[in-house]
């Protein structure tokens, strides 16, 4: 099967942000919960950051709240950019839970979040400070930075879950961490509905992860080897200079 004219279009519109560094793409809380229920026994005990996420408005800073109890999470630290803010909990109250109202939420912990000293870049020292206490990241980051994203994460060690732009199955720094087997393909490989301010698309993209207790999928041995041609049922790569993508993606 071809790629279809939405698939190309969903292309078009990840490739001009990643020109004009429009990264507004935020993931919806279905598709986060979708992806985040395969891991639950890994987050016990854990220290989460989402160094990418508007505190109590992202995905997955409200998914992580909800579910905090249930999964018996650490601690769980939320920062931003744009505005420059931080969510750093070590306790959620009983009374919230995955049945709570993205308003609960807010109106129980709003008072917690404070601004950050530095403008909340991934790549601030406060960030990185951050970054140094968690034991796993979990973010969307912009497209557009999703290599420096996976460079700090890797050069710290950390275990990580990204959402991502399908092409960056194709990025040479992206590309080895999964031919050998330090970075998978999340178990929504495909397609992610994205909200974009005044709409909502439909684009190719998949979770990254690195957790070391993780399952792994199973990668034909031909991808390890570096054959593009192994990819072809399931998504056809063309790693040259633009490292440009086409999708041959099954339902």
């Amino acid at each position: 099967m071809g790629i279809s004219k939405g698939e190309r279009m969903g292309n078009e519109s990840l490739n001009k942000a990643k020109k004009k560094a429009d990264d507004e793409f935020y993931t919806r809380y279905e598709d986060v919960e979708k992806e985040l229920r395969h891991y639950v026994s890994q987050f016990k005990d854990k220290t989460v950051y989402c160094n990418c996420d508007i505190p109590l408005e992202s995905a997955f800073s409200l998914w992580f709240i909800k579910n905090f109890n249930a999964i018996g999470l650490k601690r769980l630290i939320c920062t931003s950019y744009n505005p420059k803010l931080c969510l750093d909990l070590s306790e959620v109250a009983d009374s919230i839970s995955d049945r709570s109202t993205d308003g609960e939420v807010r109106d129980a912990l709003s008072s917690q979040i404070r601004p950050l000293k530095e403008d909340g870049d991934f790549r601030s020292f406060e960030s990185m400070q951050y970054l140094r206490q968690a034991d796993i990241v979990v973010t969307n980051p912009p497209f557009s930075l999703f290599r420096e994203v996976v460079q700090l994460i890797t050069d710290f060690g950390k275990d990580f879950l990204l959402v991502g732009n399908l092409n960056a199955v194709t990025y040479k720094s992206i590309f080895p961490l999964i031919k050998d087997n330090k970075a998978r393909l999340g178990y929504n490989f495909g397609h992610m509905v994205f909200r974009v301010p005044d709409t909502v698309k439909e684009i190719g993209s998949s979770a990254f992860r690195k957790c070391k207790s993780l399952k792994s999928l199973e990668i034909p041995e031909a991808i390890r080897k570096g054959k593009e041609d192994a990819m072809k049922k399931l998504i056809t790569v063309s790693l040259d200079e633009n490292e440009s993508i086409t999708h041959d993606l099954k339902d």
